[in-house]
């Protein structure tokens, strides 16, 4: 696991795919490979594991290396910051090819980088965004995903974080399925748009069991902003669909977190050994189809604390339950009053994170409940980047302990 960050002494240039994996296979110690603008078209490394950590990175952040396809198998060590992952499918590709993929190997991390597909405010005409298989210590920290059949899927993968990310104009945010010891912090996530007709059920974050079914333990989603208004998208739902409680995945934690949309799912645990829910808000958005809610399904173990919603479910489930407040809906008109529990005005759907900030003196206040916004939903200053990446490779040494 790299846990320290890198400190380079020797500054390579490149201008095409081809120079990057020469200067690659002959770095002997901490470096910078430095992209001139253009367009890199397909970056293919396979086997690539520098002695010492490597980053390749813009020249310009204004003028970015823009690469059409990324495959990074087997390698280690290496921090892409401030390049451009551009992939429009091809003829013949379906929607889940991936713009980039990352496959065994250690310590792949994506700094300031954002990704793309086609540009033209449909996500229907787009693929995966990025790919993580089968691989130990990634990390994805202040870039944007726009225009995806899906920004990210992670699966069979340990020591992941994925931190200060915005992700939008996509029918699927985040999948995961076989992790373990995951972050999933301070991210934004807008425009989630399911495909109603083709049966999309789409959320910011799910957990499930997948295909070949492995179930996931140790994640850990906080401090997330999820304004998911004018669609029918859910906030973090978890689940193993397969019916073997062999699967059930454990030791979730969602903590203070904000779901603003229109469904029931805000925050959503089921089949879950272990879990805790807590100082998490949920809230309509004005074109709201089901009041959004916390739900423990078929789960042991659960903790519901200190959160704000309009319902509270719970089927073949008991968990704990304190502190909590329930908002007025048409199930609870005498709940607590939404509008007096926030600072700002909450009843339009061009709100801002921090109207969500509790309101001094209100029921929710009184009970320590409800989501805080933190520095860095979204992204991060320049200028802090570098400390804010140490601090996330120190996380990654705690994750692969797990």
């Amino acid at each position: 696991m790299m846990t320290t960050p890198l400190t380079a002494t020797t500054v390579f240039q490149a201008s095409s795919s081809a120079q990057i994996i020469s200067l690659l296979r002959t770095i002997t110690q901490p470096a910078d490979i430095v992209l001139a603008p253009g367009n890199y078209g397909m970056l293919n490394l396979q086997n690539i594991n520098p002695a010492a950590p490597v980053r390749i990175r813009s020249a310009d952040a204004n003028r970015r290396a823009v690469f059409t396809d990324m495959v990074i198998r087997d390698s280690s060590r290496l921090r892409f910051e401030a390049i451009e992952v551009r992939h429009i499918l091809q003829p013949g590709e379906g929607n889940t090819t991936a713009g980039a993929v990352v496959r065994g190997g250690r310590d792949i991390h994506f700094v300031s980088c954002t990704f793309t597909g086609s540009v033209n405010n449909d996500p229907n005409d787009d693929g995966l965004m990025l790919r993580f298989m089968r691989t130990t210590g990634g990390l994805v920290m202040n870039s944007s995903f726009r225009e995806a059949r899906m920004a990210l899927l992670i699966d069979d993968v340990s020591a992941f974080t994925f931190a200060s990310n915005r992700v939008s104009v996509a029918r699927e945010g985040l999948n995961l399925t076989g992790v373990r010891g995951v972050v999933i912090d301070a991210n934004h996530f807008s425009d989630i748009r399911p495909n109603l007709a083709l049966g999309d059920h789409s959320d910011a974050i799910q957990v499930y069991a997948g295909a070949i079914p492995m179930a996931s333990r140790h994640i850990t989603v906080s401090n997330n902003a999820m304004k998911l208004t004018s669609h029918q998208a859910q906030g973090f739902f978890v689940r193993n669909e397969t019916g073997d409680p062999a699967f059930n995945h454990s030791d979730i934690t969602v903590i203070n977190n904000l779901y603003f949309g229109t469904m029931r799912s805000a925050f959503s645990l089921a089949n879950v050994d272990r879990g805790l829910i807590a100082r998490n808000t949920a809230v309509s958005s004005p074109d709201v189809v089901h009041e959004p809610g916390i739900l423990a399904r078929n789960s042991t173990g659960i903790t519901i604390e200190r959160n704000i919603a309009p319902h509270f479910l719970n089927i073949a489930s008991t968990p704990t339950m304190r502190n909590n407040v329930d908002l007025a809906d048409v199930r609870n008109p005498g709940g607590a009053s939404p509008a007096a529990q926030f600072v700002g005005n909450i009843g339009i759907s061009l709100t801002r994170v921090e109207d969500f900030n509790v309101r001094s003196g209100s029921q929710s206040a009184g009970l320590g409940a409800g989501f805080t916004p933190v520095r860095n939903i979204g992204s991060v200053p320049l200028a802090e980047v570098d400390a804010r990446y140490r601090e996330r490779l120190t996380e990654l040494s705690r994750l692969s302990r797990l």
